[in-house]
């Protein structure tokens, strides 16, 4: 199969639903030989923080020279980003000759059978770590956790980074309902350790854990951590039961990414400690924090003369969104600050935007290039969602949060274009622009050479404006992740159901 003939295939497995349970991976596991038995897992799971938490625990393990994989989701650019071996994404060759694997075997299996886009990207991941004979995997569960095809790749140890609500619809209205989702990723006779959580979602955790045969351990309590952060990175030291470690560099941005760094300290002492494979030292700790690399979180893109400074974070929920503000609120203004925000249909637009108003001079709402965004002119309406007259300025004015106009809900909204101007909240101009490119030069002309645009509010967005600057032509891959929408529905015919709690399905 060659890479095109790949990505058609993965393109295909839109039309295939993932149903309830983990019945259909341990199938196509099985038809491939089971390749994930082959090689120790980790399986992160969370809300905020779990991508960082694999980056960082992927770079710790490598430091101690071990031979790791990883799988993250979605790219930003390209699918390969997604299977990641010794520190590179899987070359396209063996993507797609994985991929055909996949295909090849499943060929012949009933419709209720064929593997979805994800199962097909984690089957491939198995093979590829397998035949590799690889020393770790790393999995950063998608959605939930109880039924994700990652959590059929088990392992001493199972992370969970800061729980939130994001996905409410699907997940629960409560940390501790979100909480019980990812808690499900526990399996007998390992450790499920906790990155610092709100009591409900703790005790939750606690559990789920205990439910499944597993042992609970809180990175909150079983470290302490002293880190300083600045425009970069932070640099400081961490403490464990296990060991002591000064001088950390971590090139993440963030006082947010503290938290992760602690679990998955945490957890690389753990899996170490359980497999045996290396000991912890302080020197490869030290060098695998600073060898971290993250792409789109709190990410500074290299600066280009005579434009602004941009600044990429995929903050894709309310949670996220005030980790930015307050990453903002310490970096203070160096000049015109603008942001381009665009968003998922499922996401609380308003709430995601509440804590942002106050650190930009304007802001540019625009839609990824993705049947999954909520489009331009439905984006202005939700922002638009705070009540009273509409009493926008320009073309397309409305009323933002807190009553302040915003830009094109209600009357005036511009046709066609998309393109419209208004008021945000605390009298903040808000503009509205069809398309990422568009957006990203629009903010770029009002920040200025010596100002700041800060593009935020979906990690689709984000992947649109990388390809803008490396002049790379999009791919269409909302059919890769097509199967959200059918999650989407699963999701809510489960929550009328009653929850099982086995790990078995």
């Amino acid at each position: 199969m060659t890479y095109d003939e790949a990505l058609a295939f993965l393109r295909d497995r839109q039309q295939f639903r993932v149903k309830v349970g983990l019945r259909n991976i341990r199938r196509l596991a099985a038809s491939l030989g089971d390749p994930q038995r082959q090689v120790p897992a980790v399986v992160v799971a969370g809300t905020n923080g779990k991508g960082s938490t694999v980056a960082i625990l992927d770079s710790l393990l490598r430091a101690h020279g071990l031979r790791v994989g990883r799988v993250t989701s979605p790219h930003l650019v390209s699918v390969e980003e997604r299977i990641v071996v010794d520190g590179a994404p899987l070359p396209r060759a063996d993507l797609a000759g994985f991929v055909g694997e996949v295909a090849a075997v499943s060929a012949d299996f009933p419709a209720e059978f064929q593997p979805s886009f994800f199962e097909t990207i984690t089957a491939a991941a198995f093979l590829a770590f397998g035949r590799r004979r690889l020393d770790a995997a790393i999995f950063e569960v998608g959605m939930g956790g109880r039924w994700d095809a990652s959590t059929v790749a088990e392992g001493p140890v199972g992370l969970v980074s800061r729980i939130a609500l994001d996905h409410e619809r699907f997940l629960g209205h409560t940390v501790a309902e979100i909480a019980a989702e990812k808690g499900a990723i526990a399996r007998a006779g390992s450790e499920l350790i906790a990155a610092r959580q709100e009591p409900g979602a703790r005790r939750t955790l606690e559990a789920s854990a205990d439910a499944a045969g597993a042992r609970f351990r809180s990175a909150a309590d079983e470290t302490e951590i002293g880190m300083t952060s600045f425009r970069t990175g932070s640099r400081g030291w961490v403490a464990t039961p296990d060991g002591r470690y000064e001088d950390l560099w971590l090139p993440l941005p963030g006082a947010h990414q503290h938290d992760n760094l602690a679990l998955a300290v945490r957890g690389a002492e753990r899996f170490l400690g359980r497999t045996g494979l290396a000991a912890p030292d302080r020197e490869r700790m030290r060098a695998g924090v600073a060898a971290v690399r993250w792409p789109g979180r709190l990410e500074w893109l290299p600066p280009v003369v005579g434009k602004p400074r941009v600044l990429l974070d995929a903050a894709h929920n309310p949670s996220g969104a005030r980790r930015l503000a307050e990453f903002l609120e310490g970096l203070g203004r160096n000049g015109p600050r603008v942001l381009v925000f665009g968003a998922m249909r499922d996401k609380r637009v308003a709430a995601m935007l509440a804590p942002l108003w106050a650190h930009f001079d304007r802001v540019v709402l625009t839609a990824a290039e993705s049947r999954r965004a909520l489009p331009a002119e439905e984006l202005r309406a939700a922002v638009g969602a705070g009540g009273g007259s509409v009493a926008g300025s320009g073309v397309g004015g409305g009323i933002g949060s807190g009553g302040a106009a915003a830009a094109g809900s209600g009357v005036g909204a511009v046709a066609g274009a998309g393109i419209g101007s208004g008021v945000g909240e605390g009298g903040v101009p808000v503009e509205t622009v069809a398309g990422p490119g568009e957006a990203l030069r629009r903010a770029e002309r009002r920040a200025g050479a010596g100002g700041e645009v800060v593009v935020a509010g979906s990690i689709f967005l984000l992947g649109d404006v990388l390809r803008e600057r490396r002049g790379e032509a999009a791919a269409d891959w909302d059919a890769a992740d097509a199967e959200w929408l059918a999650r989407s529905a699963r999701r809510e015919a489960e929550r009328r159901q009653p929850v099982r709690r086995s790990p078995a399905a």
